[in-house]
């Protein structure tokens, strides 16, 4: 949680999990840039298991550690590094209007969308989600299902394709992926369309459910519907986040401008699951 709400002496921290298979020794390791700490030696970090660390005088209690200096209300860059020198992570936040807007004084902290997956770009905001609760989850897993213990909540057999339970015209993955009920039809659009007013191109919106655990979204666009011709929008097209609550779910949207040249274009979203 880079601003909490209130005095940030009294709720700023920063977690560390281990999404790999092996055990991190941070013994020696430390932030060279955001924020100053060394880890002592035998910091070891096995798989699965967190380490909360906090600013020095921070009341959080599921801290372990403490850091220098502060994390910057404004955005900045976190580099951690090995005692041999190599770079463990790098990348930077922001507070600007395309990051969760919660996170930013609200009292919600940055929580990453699928921590389990290696190939996020963890500085770009679309990796990142505002925390299920106030004040996080320092220390304990990210509240919300995986999409195999979604469909066993909802007493749903083993996935297959683009499987519709409940008839509605949203397949088992849209309902996960934007918080509706998957056997109880709602009719209720997950996916919207606004035309800007000067003609430039259109906002594509589309709700992400607090819920939804190691979920990957994506728009794509096309000119010509064939199959070879989609491809992921530019991410600086992604506007920003807004907090839904009586969804329970944040509303993502994203700015689409026709090719230059192109008489017309078609969007999609691509969900996928993350094992």
């Amino acid at each position: 949680m880079f601003n909490p709400d209130g005095p940030d002496s009294e709720g700023e921290f920063l977690e560390l999990t281990n999404t790999g298979s092996f055990t991190i020794d941070l013994g020696g390791a430390r932030f060279t840039r955001g924020i100053e700490i060394i880890f002592d030696p035998g910091t070891l970090l096995d798989p699965g298991e967190s380490l909360v660390i906090a600013r020095v005088g921070n009341s959080v209690a599921a801290a372990k550690a403490a850091y220098s200096g502060a994390l910057d209300n404004g955005g900045d860059r976190l580099t951690l590094k090995a005692a041999d020198g190599s770079i463990i992570v790098d990348f930077a936040y922001g507070d600007d209007a395309d990051w969760p807007d919660m996170t930013d004084g609200g009292g919600y902290s940055l929580e990453l969308v699928s921590p389990n997956d290696p190939s996020a770009d963890l500085g770009s905001p679309l990796s990142w989600r505002t925390s299920h609760d106030a004040g996080g989850s320092p220390g304990s897993a990210p509240a919300g299902l995986r999409y195999a213990e979604w469909r066993a909540s909802h007493g749903l057999g083993a996935s297959i394709g683009g499987d519709d339970h409940d008839g509605d015209g949203l397949s088992d993955i849209e309902e996960f992926a934007s918080g509706t009920d998957p056997v109880a039809p709602d009719g209720r659009g997950t996916f919207g369309v606004t035309r800007l007013g000067d003609g430039s191109g259109i906002v594509v919106s589309m709700l992400r459910s607090w819920d939804a655990l190691d979920l990957s979204l994506q728009i794509e666009v096309s000119d010509s519907l064939s199959t070879n011709s989609w491809h992921p929008v530019d991410p600086a097209s992604f506007v920003g986040s807004t907090r839904v609550p009586e969804s329970r779910a944040d509303l993502l949207e994203f700015r689409v401008t026709p090719a230059p040249g192109s008489a017309r274009q078609f969007v999609r979203t691509r969900y996928t699951v993350l094992q």
